[in-house]
């Protein structure tokens, strides 16, 4: 039977590893990457992300935007997302992804905070070294699968739910494979391209923390809301005190009864 021989066939495919083994199973459905982040000592070349966040306090954002154009030209790099607002009338502050070579990150860095003063800097790192082998294994396994499968769709066989059964597996091997494929495409450009948050902020100037929207008309009406506001609180307030008086009243009267009752029989 042709399935028989496609099971066989597949038998002889290498052995893939435990983690592989229970993310696959039996081939049925999409298997998704594996998400370890375990370090692994053993490993020839690491995978490391490194990633930054800076901020730098400028005299000129327009012209240090430009600047900063500038360098991540030279240094091979490019901006991937780029978001502004005004700070005051005409000036802007800046907010960038930037992306450059893992190898100059620290080089980027050291000019961008010459461009002004440095207000804070931190830095972030990740060992993907055992989850992308571990997609390594998972792709290997997955080829060797692939080619077999082929390899029995080219046997003539009359017996087209064979040959519909092993079309399915093939497709679905293939839609598994080129997922972790991307993967690992995503992880490579992530390692070998740093990603760095940087904010240019200009230098403060009097006025930058007023509210653009401040006038007398609406100090005078906000004043005038809360005075009503205050207002209805006293009047809630006096009518609790009406609606409970017969409650409070009565305790009042009594205690000042007894009161009256104790000083009488003292005297």
């Amino acid at each position: 039977m042709m399935m028989a021989d496609m099971e066989e066939s597949i038998s002889r495919a290498p052995q893939m590893t435990s983690m592989a083994k229970a993310s696959y199973g039996r081939g049925r459905g999409i298997m998704s990457p594996p998400m370890s982040d375990e370090f692994d000592p053993g490993a020839d070349e690491r995978k490391i992300i490194r990633n930054a966040n800076l901020t730098v306090e400028v005299k000129d954002t327009e012209n240090a935007r430009t600047q900063t154009e500038n360098i991540l030209k030279s240094l091979e790099g490019a901006i991937t997302h780029l978001n502004s607002w005004e700070t005051r009338p005409g000036i802007l502050s800046y907010n960038m992804t930037l992306r450059v070579p893992a190898e100059k990150l620290d080089d980027a860095i050291r000019q961008l905070v010459e461009l002004g003063i440095k207000k804070s800097e931190s830095y972030s790192t990740q060992d993907i070294t055992a989850a992308y082998l571990d997609t390594e294994n998972q792709i290997i396994n997955l080829e060797s699968r692939r080619d077999r499968l082929r390899e029995m769709m080219n046997r003539k066989t009359e017996n087209l739910r064979d040959v519909l059964e092993i079309d399915r597996e093939l497709s679905n091997v293939q839609n598994q494979l080129d997922r972790l494929q991307r993967t690992q495409k995503g992880r490579d450009t992530n390692v070998d391209y740093s990603t760095l948050q940087l904010n240019l902020q200009p230098e403060p100037q009097i006025g930058d923390f007023t509210t653009p929207e401040w006038s007398t008309e609406r100090s005078w009406r906000n004043a005038a809301n809360d005075l009503i506001r205050d207002l209805q609180e006293i009047v809630d307030q006096g009518i609790r005190i009406l609606v409970f008086f017969p409650i409070w009243g009565s305790i009042l009267l009594i205690g000042w009864l007894i009161y009256r009752g104790k000083k009488k029989f003292f005297d």
